[in-house]
């Protein structure tokens, strides 16, 4: 019993026999707690009873009150059992437009029809495609929620697989019966469905050019080489933007391994001209450049439930979203390439009015290249991922910019208490756990970490560090089914074109600190010594002022 630990079983012979799961029911008798019991009506059929006890709740519950179903959505569910069929028929009761049955077993289709299932697939029918392949196919990029409720983690990583990019959410059901650990490749919980970056060669566009300097990235690993480039106008939808102050991040060091590339995204700016079709911006524009497109007219930017774009979003190459082609040359007549949709290591750059947004021409032109990336990222992350309340506990992994905005978006939701971790910390012990855990580094050792540390029942876990060696993320899945849940997220869940003026707003108002995450700022000329100060671990942003 649980406030003893003692049984209320004997057997004939004197000897103990002991409980399971609080209820021990293959007995005439049995004595539970309190804690464990609930009152019915007696009018409640006693066949039907039982089923309330396990199973079906579990099925229903999860529909209801885990996934939060909304009308509409599309349900993949894996195993069409008892569990199964109830997230079937808690999905109907939502008025989910599709619900996917995944069994090995054909008859269980007709059975599943009786409780919404509209779709079935076996998965020995399938061919060589993966059964979330075929799950993409017919809900066109994934479905709004994915169940799995057999017990295996190779369904497991399949149901995450099956669900959709920007807001998928996959549930887990089943204990894993050979305690085989949930591997998740956490890039695959940040990232949208990108294509690897590669250098391709790619013709130039005509038009007149303007000549400026830039830092090229041209052998890998060594310093910036300052030169004359040509940046040409902005073809139709783009805008060229001269550059007012830039940044850098640890990403930019890792961009060091790609050659004859202009990089960088930390941009505040003003725009210098614009292409055909641009209506929302004009010369002489403040304007904030970010690597997360927001057309504001597809599916998944009309949504809520992420800050994907379905339009510009499917493909990251190192040039213009649209044609494909660079805008950058050198004076030899070679093409440089683009990085993430904006290039900031240049005097100008052109970007598509997809990946820019519009700002008080008041606001600091040093600040407003924080709400390029990292800054937002943390903030957002607080704010729109975790949907932190007032009087939350949260713990931050990792203390760098993006920990610190993280520290500060937690700061201004009032929570109650904030531990950061950085290196030669003691574990996190915040009486059971923390509600909420951020993992901002990109060690699949700490992210473990900050899932173990966040609380059972509720605790959420988010993933903002891309993991630097792609080593996947172990789960121990009887952890998810405790309550637990562990979720990624690019630029903090913001939608750029509507969130990056409100942080802009917050921050002339005075509610929101960027000043401290600024400890140094140097000439373009000496932009390398803004990658010492990196390396060194000596700052959080420099700031780069064009000279």
């Amino acid at each position: 019993m649980p406030r003893d630990g003692t049984s209320r079983f004997k057997g004939m012979n004197g000897e103990t026999l002991h409980h399971f799961l609080s209820v021990s029911s293959f007995s005439e008798y049995t004595v539970v707690d309190v804690v464990h019991v609930v009152k019915i009506s007696s009018e409640f059929p006693a066949e039907k009873a039982c089923l309330l006890s396990c199973g079906i709740s579990t099925g229903i519950g999860a529909a209801w009150k885990v996934a939060d179903i909304e009308e509409g959505s599309t349900v993949a569910i894996f195993g069409l059992g008892a569990v199964g069929l109830a997230v079937a028929e808690g999905a109907r009761l939502r008025g989910a437009s599709k619900i996917i049955g995944v069994d090995l077993n054909q008859e269980k289709f007709e059975i599943g029809k009786k409780y919404g299932v509209s779709d079935f697939i076996n998965p020995t029918t399938c061919g060589e495609k993966k059964v979330s392949e075929v799950i993409k196919e017919i809900t066109d990029g994934g479905v709004d929620y994915s169940f799995e409720c057999i017990g295996l983690a190779s369904l497991m990583e399949d149901a995450f697989n099956s669900s959709r990019v920007n807001w998928g959410k996959t549930v887990i059901l089943g204990v894993e019966m050979h305690a085989t650990p949930l591997a998740i490749d956490t890039y695959f919980l940040l990232r949208e469905e990108e294509e690897a970056m590669e250098n391709q060669n790619r013709s130039g566009t005509a038009g007149k050019a303007i000549r400026c300097k830039a830092a090229v990235c041209r052998n890998p690993g060594e310093p910036l080489m300052i030169e004359e480039i040509e940046v040409e106008p902005p073809k139709a939808w783009e805008i060229r933007i001269k550059i007012l102050c830039t940044s850098l991040c640890h990403t930019d060091v890792t961009s060091w391994k790609m050659s004859t590339t202009v990089i960088s995204w930390w941009v505040s700016s003003v725009v210098e001209s614009v292409g055909e079709h641009v209506e929302e911006f004009q010369e002489g524009d403040m304007v904030v450049p970010v690597f997360r497109p927001n057309c504001t007219e597809c599916t998944d930017c009309k949504s809520q439930k992420g800050n994907g774009c379905s339009i510009f979003g499917g493909e990251l190459v190192p040039a213009m979203p649209r044609d494909k082609t660079s805008r950058f040359k050198g004076m030899n007549g070679e093409t440089l390439y683009h990085f993430l949709s904006v290039s900031s290591f240049s005097e100008y750059t052109v970007v598509d009015v997809v990946n820019v947004v519009k700002i008080s021409p008041e606001f600091p032109v040093d600040k407003a290249c924080l709400l390029s990336c990292g800054i937002s990222t943390g903030i957002g992350a607080a704010w729109k991922v975790a949907d932190i309340e007032e009087g939350s506990t949260v713990a931050i992994f990792g203390l760098g910019t993006v920990g610190l905005a993280v520290a500060e978006g937690a700061r201004l939701r009032g929570a109650s208490k904030i531990i950061g971790v950085d290196l030669n910390q003691e574990k996190i012990e915040i009486d059971g756990g923390a509600d909420y855990s951020f993992e901002c580094i990109g060690l699949a050792s700490l992210m473990e970490d900050a899932f173990n540390s966040s609380r059972v029942n509720w605790g959420k876990t988010v993933i903002l560090g891309f993991e630097m060696h792609r080593t996947p993320l172990p789960i121990n899945t009887s952890l998810l089914l405790r309550g637990r849940s562990v979720i990624g997220c690019l630029f903090g869940g913001l939608k750029p074109k509507a969130d990056i003026p409100f942080l802009a707003q917050k921050y002339l108002h005075k509610e929101l600190n960027l000043d401290g995450f600024i400890t140094h700022e140097v000439g373009f000329r000496d932009i390398n010594k803004a990658f010492d100060l990196l390396l060194e671990g000596k700052s959080l942003r420099c700031i780069i002022r064009m000279d």
